[in-house]
């Protein structure tokens, strides 16, 4: 190495060396050259997205941290690992906006449509729980639900939010959506009062409740 600081191989295998002895310092210089020698958009942002998490994690730099995963994206903006990165801080922060901002950028980047609607989701959760704004929420989880019709985050809010209007007719088959999901994993709680609900909605429009 010190014959030849550039070498990537060699740079690597240092810089394993060092992960494993947990020097962090030493492995921050380290990454640095790695950077400093490579060209690739995706491999640059693989070395700068690490660089952010030992700032973030080890080190306890959370601006340079923040600097780092900015400059992952920037390489390559499909770097999912430094898009969260960003994410978790705002959420540390109480920054909603910038979640947002997040989220949407994750967005972009997503053709599946049950991808989409999972983000779209989050947007709606921050929306609803964290900025307060019921129409923002509202339109979030509808455009979930259109792009991906199973999605339970989507149902459920949309769900509640109808039988809690009186919206029975538009709460019926979003509450029978969620019915048919695999409920063994959710709280007790939680399955007693969809069947509730479900049985209210039910009998206000003089149905009877099938299983």
């Amino acid at each position: 190495l010190a014959l030849a600081p550039e070498h990537p191989r060699a740079l690597a295998a240092l810089a394993r060396l060092l992960e494993a002895q947990k020097a962090w310092p030493a492995l921050l210089e380290i990454s640095a050259l790695q950077l400093a020698v490579t060209t690739e958009p995706r491999r640059r942002a693989q070395v700068l997205f690490r660089m952010g998490s030992l700032l973030e994690t080890q080190l306890g730099d959370v601006p340079a941290a923040k600097a780092h995963y900015r400059q992952a994206v920037e390489a390559d903006p499909r770097c999912f690992p430094a898009l969260h990165g960003l994410r978790d801080l705002a959420a540390r922060a109480e920054d909603w906006a910038a979640v947002i901002e997040n989220l949407r950028a994750e967005l972009a980047l997503w053709d599946d449509p049950k991808e989409r609607a999972a983000v779209l989701a989050r947007i709606g959760e921050v929306e609803a729980r964290r900025r307060g704004d019921p129409a923002a929420a509202l339109a979030s989880y509808r455009e979930a639900l259109a792009t991906w019709p199973e999605s339970v985050p989507a149902a459920r809010y949309l769900a509640d939010r109808a039988f809690a209007e009186g919206r029975f007719a538009d709460a019926a088959p979003l509450f029978q959506l969620l019915c048919n999901q695999k409920l063994d994993k959710w709280p007790r709680a939680a399955r007693a009062d969809l069947f509730c609900k479900r049985g209210v909605t039910a009998h206000r429009q003089g149905l009877p409740v099938v299983g």
